[in-house]
């Protein structure tokens, strides 16, 4: 290929780009006819851009009008919790036994106890005490007193002991 034809080549090939660039410029700065314009289902291509150029009405402007604009720009802080509910304890059960005497040893220690029947009971921790209605568990032994859990698994605890007569 001679000097001369690529010359020739680039200076065409320049043309037809500076041509092409020129004719995308001017298409560009064209103004839209949204109304000529329809896609292959028939519609606008552009319907919420139609709407943007719509004049709106008095009743939109009012509610933009009524529209606090001076609000502060952040949300206020949040409401501080409720104080927690106060809870009174209860007053431990009432326990119609009567501790007579208990016996310690080294791997079972139990609790000699008197019902209000004149019945008298021999339990160890983990038993049941039957002759009184209500479920009562023993839950310790000791030397001068015998503590008991009143009712299911979180029950109130009493203890009685040698000295006093019924619930301490």
């Amino acid at each position: 290929m001679s000097t001369s034809f690529i010359k020739i080549l680039g200076r065409t090939i320049g043309g037809l780009l500076l041509a092409a660039t020129g004719g995308f410029v001017y298409w560009e700065l064209q103004p839209i006819d949204w109304a000529q314009t329809s896609s292959a289902g028939g519609r606008s291509p552009a319907p919420r851009m139609q709407s943007l150029l719509e004049i709106p009405t008095a009743g939109a402007l009012a509610k933009l009008a009524d529209q606090r604009l001076r609000a502060p720009l952040y949300d206020p802080p949040p409401l501080p919790p409720p104080a927690p509910k106060k809870v009174i304890p209860l007053a431990p059960p009432r326990v119609d036994l009567q501790l007579i005497g208990t016996m310690i040893e080294k791997d079972r220690s139990r609790a000699v106890l008197a019902a209000p029947g004149g019945r008298t009971e021999i339990r160890g921790e983990g038993e049941t005490i039957t002759s009184v209605p209500g479920e009562i568990v023993v839950v310790g032994v000791s030397a001068n007193q015998v503590t008991l859990r009143v009712g299911r698994a979180n029950g109130a605890e009493v203890t009685l002991t040698l000295e006093g007569q019924g619930a301490k």
